[in-house]
């Protein structure tokens, strides 16, 4: 290659200036083009600017309107609401008053169906409460009492209720008044057959107001024999009552106390047949036990048969327990002075076999309760002012308050342990009570048996871990102080094992001492500055460690005993405790076994 075109091109800084001043001149022109432009677009920009700020304020002038419009349109919706929630309103109450009149109209109805179809029986009640009305032993012996006219009117009305129980039954009884013994055996059939046992019952109250106790106590017997034990109605409770103020005589009396003890003694029979064993008033006697509560701590917790003896005592307590709810329930009777001879012209009171005859004269035959039922119902639903469902519940409960029904073993149970849930008199709960106190009271020993065969020979105490074994019988003699001294020592000698196994440490004892030293000694030839100042504290540290070990074990043995002591005066503290609550304990337990006799010897009759 020739010289010429190996030659580098020659740099010419005119040239380049000149490129650079022609680049720079159109630079310079883009930048005033551009400038004229942000110029041009500076002065749109103020005038659209000055064009949105009116717009703003219509647009802010449209927010209120918008805001103003939306709360009005809320108020009409509020108001529209209102207005729909009245006339649903308007509606329901429309419907239910529709609903009332329609039932005014129902009841209205019924009414006159229930006075064509039932009027006769009604009349016939009117005669029959006359006549009870009317009786009593004075215008009976006088024979002040005319019965022609009211078996004219009951006869009457047998035409239409031929199959009536109660007219058979006061015709029978107006027979009997009369002295018409072939027509009192010929409607007292008829109305047997009709109503065995509300006949037996009405002639038997009726006898009762005339003073006629045997007739009285033969037509209970009659009404006890036609009666179910397993439904006990209002009818049997109201006569109870008449029966247990001795209005109805001794011989009825007797009827019912045998009767009521034969039912429940098959109730018994069929409670055992079908397992349910435990005595058949041993729950409700449980029911009235409590526990000891803390009263006899610590001994319940140095105790081990603890759950046993407590069982035991609320065992033992079952005659107190029984013998304070009957005394409570049943207290003696208030002793009366002699009742006056009642005045000539003044008729004797029989007030529970009064209420017994009206319960059973107004009582109503199926085919009339279902109407008197269903009447009922129309006037609790107009009562209600249409509301069905709180008429349904109204009904109802009045329906079950009415019912009374039971069975013997509840009877007996309502009358002597919950007697807020039967309808029965003071003496009329004694009288059931007379025929279960039996039973009672061998419910209440087989538990003290039961009481008496969990009680131990001996028992064990615990205290810090000492065990001792004390006779549960108090008259066994108990010396406290050897007990006392027993504890102390098993403690002071636990103590003092504990101080001895307290032992010396010889690796510390001797190491720390000769590993402080040698730190000591060597630490200034190998070490310098602030190791050298460290060293030397490690070491007297060391030094100082293993010489404290010889203070150390004196003073943990001295701890230790001194721990032993006070644990000793507490265990002693603890300790006569225990034994005077052993003693209460079981003086409790004794006292309340020693009650079976008063309860034995108890008399619900008393005054």
């Amino acid at each position: 290659m020739s010289e010429p075109s190996r030659r580098a091109p020659q740099w010419d800084p005119d040239e380049e200036l000149k490129k650079l001043h022609e680049l720079m001149r159109g630079r310079a022109s883009e930048l005033e083009a551009l400038g004229k432009r942000l110029a041009e677009l500076s002065r749109k920009h103020e005038e659209l600017d000055g064009r949105t700020k009116p717009l703003a304020g219509q647009l802010r002038s449209v927010g209120s309107r918008t805001d103003s419009l939306e709360s009005r349109f809320d108020e009409e919706r509020s108001r529209i609401d209102q207005v729909v929630t009245d006339v649903a309103d308007l509606r329901e109450q429309y419907e239910r008053d529709h609903a009332v009149l329609t039932a005014r109209f129902e009841l209205s109805r019924l009414n006159e169906e229930r006075r064509a179809a039932f009027g006769g029986r009604r009349r016939i009640r009117d005669l029959v409460r006359r006549l009870v009305r009317s009786i009593g032993p004075d215008t009976v012996r006088q024979g002040s009492i005319d019965t022609t006219d009211l078996d004219r009117a009951i006869r009457e009305h047998l035409l239409q209720e031929p199959d009536f129980w109660l007219a058979h039954a006061a015709l029978a009884l107006s027979a009997r008044l009369a002295g018409n013994e072939e027509l009192e055996a010929g409607a007292a059939r008829r109305a047997q057959d009709l109503a065995p046992g509300r006949t037996h019952l009405f002639l038997a109250l009726g006898a009762a107001k005339a003073r006629d106790q045997a007739r009285a106590g033969e037509r209970m017997d009659g009404y006890l024999r036609e009666t179910d034990p397993k439904r006990l109605g209002g009818d049997f409770l109201a006569a109870l009552d008449a029966v247990a103020e001795l209005e109805l005589g001794e011989q009825a009396h007797g009827h019912v106390r045998r009767a009521m003890e034969r039912w429940g003694a098959d109730a018994a029979s069929v409670r055992e047949a079908s397992g349910a064993g435990g005595g058949r008033w041993r729950q409700q006697l449980q029911g009235l036990l409590t526990l000891p509560g803390d009263a006899y701590s610590p001994f319940d917790r140095a105790c081990a048969q603890w759950p046993d003896l407590r069982q035991g005592l609320q065992l033992a307590g079952v005659t107190k327990a029984t013998l304070a709810h009957l005394r409570k329930e049943f207290p003696p009777r208030v002793a009366t002075p002699p009742r006056a001879a009642t005045p000539p012209g003044v008729r004797q009171r029989f007030p529970y076999t009064e209420a017994a005859l009206d319960r059973l004269i107004d009582h109503m035959e199926p085919d009339e309760a279902a109407m008197h039922a269903t009447i009922e119902r129309w006037n609790h639903f107009i009562a209600h002012e249409g509301d069905e469902k709180a008429a349904q519940r109204e009904y109802d409960r009045l329906i079950q308050a009415d019912a009374e029904v039971m069975d013997v073993g509840s009877l007996l149970d309502h009358a002597v342990f919950r007697p807020r849930l039967i309808a029965l008199g003071d003496e009329a709960r004694r009288l059931v009570l007379m025929t279960v106190l039996d039973d009672l009271r061998t419910t209440a020993e087989e538990m003290a048996q039961e009481s008496r065969r969990l009680r131990p020979r001996t028992v064990t105490v615990t205290i810090e871990g000492w065990s001792a074994e004390l006779p549960a019988d108090l008259t066994v003699p108990v010396d406290e102080q050897e007990l006392a001294e027993r504890l102390t020592s098993e403690l002071r000698t636990r103590a003092e094992t504990e101080a001895s196994g307290v032992g010396r440490n010889q690796p510390r004892r001797i190491g720390g001492p000769a590993g402080g030293a040698t730190a000591l000694v060597l630490a200034p030839f190998l070490l310098d500055g602030a190791l050298l100042w460290l060293g030397l504290v490690a070491g007297m540290v060391a030094v100082v460690w293993g010489l404290l070990d010889f203070g150390r074990v004196p003073a943990e043995r001295g701890r230790a005993l001194a721990a032993g002591t006070a644990r000793s005066a507490r265990a002693r503290q603890d300790l006569e405790l225990v034994l005077d609550r052993r003693i209460r304990f079981f003086t409790d337990w004794d006292s309340r076994l020693a009650l079976r006799a008063a309860l034995r010897d108890w008399d619900p009759g008393s005054r």
